[in-house]
């Protein structure tokens, strides 16, 4: 039987990926146990849990790439009981290129106090400061602070 798609929603990506990297991170890692059910409180044999975001597809430049089976489980073991007859993981990586077509308008942006601009590239904002400014790292955390502090976005409204 074959169940509609749901999404848990932005709170649950949000706060929870901001509560492990904050204050309550835990440096081994966690694990999450649990079965999916439907609306009924049946399982569902064929759930996927999501794990990215549209945010693959915002403005920038990136390298996407499968990551190769052996690295996935050495990095990330994995043990389901009752062992399936067989379990196929594939992986896709992304990594953010930080180009000059990035860093002109991020640059323009906080020269003119532009922090909607900023805003759109708030998620890697710290590694764009940091080759703007690679020769003064004080201004660069103090522009992030700054973004952060006019944003309200540290984390603390998670609960």
């Amino acid at each position: 039987m074959r169940t509609p798609s749901q999404t848990v929603g932005p709170f649950f990506s949000i706060c929870l990926t901001q509560w492990l990297a904050g204050p309550h991170a835990f440096p081994d890692g966690i694990t999450v146990g649990g079965y999916v059910i439907d609306g009924a409180g049946d399982p569902v044999p064929d759930a996927m849990i999501e794990t990215w975001q549209d945010s693959w597809f915002e403005e920038g430049s990136r390298l996407i790439y499968i990551v190769p089976s052996r690295g996935v489980d050495a990095i990330l073991p994995l043990q389901v009981e009752p062992a399936p007859s067989q379990t196929v993981r594939v992986f896709v990586g992304r990594i953010e290129l930080i180009t000059p077509e990035i860093q002109r308008p991020v640059e323009s942006a906080i020269a003119r106090s532009d922090w909607s601009t900023v805003d759109r590239y708030s998620r890697f904002l710290s590694p764009i400061l940091n080759r703007i400014y690679s020769g003064n790292p004080s201004k660069a955390s103090e522009i992030e602070r700054q973004f952060r502090m006019l944003h309200g976005s540290s984390g603390a409204d998670c609960r």
